[in-house]
């Protein structure tokens, strides 16, 4: 079995977001990172600037800071906790990048079980926990970029890296400090990938660049991505890890330890019978909700079907599974079923155009088939607005 080399919890969705942060500025000699303070002031100044290569504001010292939140969310549950935090902060002049972590157990201000940044995320929403992020941490978000336990399995998986191994060590807390070393460690580990896997990342063909984007929820466009990507890029941060630096609000343990992930080896035949038993269970909730809603489905009652399949759809549960056929299979039962379920054609073409292009990035004839098929079934009116986009075969 062929070895695999660390990849973060949330590894290639933060390679992805790299080139969408910034907080840096130089003095008159040698570059040098400013005081975080008068730094983060100026980031209050600069709040609705948009990331775009064409905007006048999109000049090299323009400091951008992207907040990454991985979500944990049970089968089927739209409220989501917070499970790991960081920003990004990377201006494209400079060859710096800060990653400042905040631990999951941190309160906000006031200290209830509601301010819990996890459950804060859960029972506030998200949008209010993102405010109170840039209040304790002083910096103003420019973009945010969400992902799910899901969707961080699927791209291990596309990459080839391990999996459940992977998110065991990036999620454990069994340490004295707990929250505050496992994201310190998270931390760290997305450091390693940037400093081994960046040029690779770089290198990948545009689709595949493209689909990692889709897969996560992020209020960026791909443009605006390419851009400050290129810049990272070009001024060599990933070249040397003294040029990213890591910190942890608002408080950093001085018991932190650096701990890096080594090499493992991906050997799903020895995972124990509780996670095959695990895969099971997934399968037949997925099995379960396409009934339920196939059968609302011919009783007319559309809005109820999409009720109940419209969240575990989000949440792509089908790239939990391990065996690949069972994945590609439910993946497209499930949109056929929730494809039905959708009244505006705005959404259904936006739906549909997401499908097509993972396909197409991962040359799946076999699907693009069957998305051809759905298509001329239930969609007609669609197939100019896609087709030019994608060719069915």
């Amino acid at each position: 079995m062929g070895k695999f080399y660390y990849f973060s919890w949330s590894a290639i969705l933060f390679v992805n977001l790299l080139f969408l942060t910034a907080l840096f500025a130089v003095n008159s000699g040698p570059k040098i990172l400013l005081n975080p303070v008068s730094v983060k002031e100026s980031a209050e100044t600069k709040s609705n600037i948009s990331l775009s290569a064409d905007d006048e504001d999109s000049i090299p010292e323009r400091e951008y800071h992207i907040l990454l939140l991985g979500l944990d969310s049970r089968k089927g549950d739209n409220k989501p906790r917070c499970d790991a935090v960081h920003i990004f902060s990377f201006s494209p002049k400079f060859n710096y990048l800060l990653i400042s972590s905040i631990p999951r157990g941190t309160f906000l201000s006031p200290e209830t079980d509601s301010t819990y940044l996890a459950n804060s995320c859960s029972r506030n929403g998200i949008e209010y926990t993102i405010g109170q992020i840039e209040k304790m941490s002083q910096i103003k978000i420019d973009a945010v970029v969400k992902i799910g336990f899901s969707e961080t399995l699927g791209i291990f998986r596309t990459l080839k890296m391990p999996t459940t191994s992977t998110l065991q060590f990036l999620r454990s807390r069994q340490y004295a400090i707990g929250d505050n070393q496992r994201s310190h460690n998270q931390a760290l580990f997305i450091k390693d990938m940037i400093t081994t896997h960046f040029e690779e990342f770089y290198n990948m063909p545009q689709s595949i660049k493209s689909w990692l984007l889709n897969t996560v929820d992020t209020d960026l466009t791909y443009h605006q991505a390419e851009y400050l990507l290129q810049s990272f890029y070009q001024n060599g941060v990933y070249k040397n890890p003294d040029n990213i630096l890591l910190e942890t609000l608002p408080k950093q343990s001085p018991y932190v330890r650096d701990l890096h992930l080594p090499e493992v080896e991906y050997q799903p035949e020895d995972k124990d019978q509780s996670f095959w038993q695990y895969q099971q269970n997934l399968v037949d909730y997925q099995e379960n909700l396409i009934l339920r809603a196939s059968n609302l489905l011919k009783s007319g009652k559309t809005e109820s079907a999409r009720k109940i399949i419209e969240t575990p759809f989000s949440q792509k549960l089908w790239l939990q599974l391990e065996n690949e056929a069972e994945r590609q299979d439910l993946h497209y039962r499930l949109l056929e079923v929730y494809s039905r379920s959708i009244i505006e054609k705005s959404e259904l073409n936006e739906v549909l155009n997401n499908y097509l292009q993972e396909m197409t990035a991962f040359q799946n004839g076999q699907y693009m088939a069957k998305a051809e098929s759905l298509l001329s079934a239930y969609l007609p009116d669609l197939r100019a607005d896609i087709e030019s986009k994608y060719t069915v075969n």
